[in-house]
């Protein structure tokens, strides 16, 4: 039912928010780290456990895996990764974003982690070499690419490498949105806070899908 719910969303709000303009956009470099020390500093602790969340939509199948950590550094390390588990006729998953990522800006350090990490899968398909921080009137939007232009879209059956965004906020739940011919959305381990569902009514999924177009253009 709360995946009906979101779909729902995804159709109104395809037509309001392609009006809701994006203010400023940074590109960002993505950075690989080799171990949870690089991100967090020495002793590195999960926040509970790996979240499951499922983000099928029509010809979208797919899940998203979440968790943050902490360390001795101050910082939280937000771990995500892509996974598409789709049949023969379904869609690749070429944008994967996250909103409102509460402190996300011109300085967030955004990457990869090749270590291997308890709860997600080794290896995978790689994104584009930046990330893209939005700010838009309801909060940053962060999001990673797969294009296809690039030859890397996270096909059927494959999975993205383990992905991360640092902050200084602690974790709470935000939105995450799958995008590959339609979208998928559901609930990620982030640091923000998800708005009503009356706000939601109003903002996000349109405008991500406006500026995946634009982009891939």
């Amino acid at each position: 039912m709360r995946q009906v719910h979101f779909t729902i969303i995804a159709s109104v709000i395809c037509w309001t928010v392609c009006f809701c303009a994006i203010v400023d956009a940074d590109v960002t470099v993505l950075v690989e780290a080799t171990s949870m020390n690089d991100l967090v500093g020495a002793d590195p602790v999960m926040i509970g456990s790996v979240m499951t969340t499922n983000m099928d939509s029509d010809s979208l199948i797919a899940d998203v895996l979440s968790v943050a950590y902490t360390g001795n550094n101050g910082n939280y390390a937000y771990l995500y990764q892509v996974v598409n588990n789709g049949a023969v006729g379904d869609t690749s998953a070429e944008m994967f974003t996250l909103w409102p990522f509460s402190d996300a800006g011109p300085n967030t350090q955004v990457g990869w982690i090749s270590a291997s990490v308890p709860g997600f899968q080794d290896g995978g398909v790689a994104s584009d070499g930046s990330a893209y921080i939005d700010t838009t009137p309801t909060g940053p939007v962060v999001s990673f690419y797969f294009t296809k232009l690039y030859s890397n879209p996270v096909d059927i059956g494959q999975h993205s490498k383990l992905l991360y965004v640092l902050s200084q906020d602690p974790p709470s739940l935000i939105i995450g949105n799958i995008i590959g011919g339609t979208v998928g959305s559901g609930q990620v381990v982030g640091p923000g806070v998800i708005p009503e569902p009356g706000t939601l009514a109003y903002l996000v999924i349109g405008g991500l899908i406006a500026l995946f177009i634009n982009r891939r253009r």
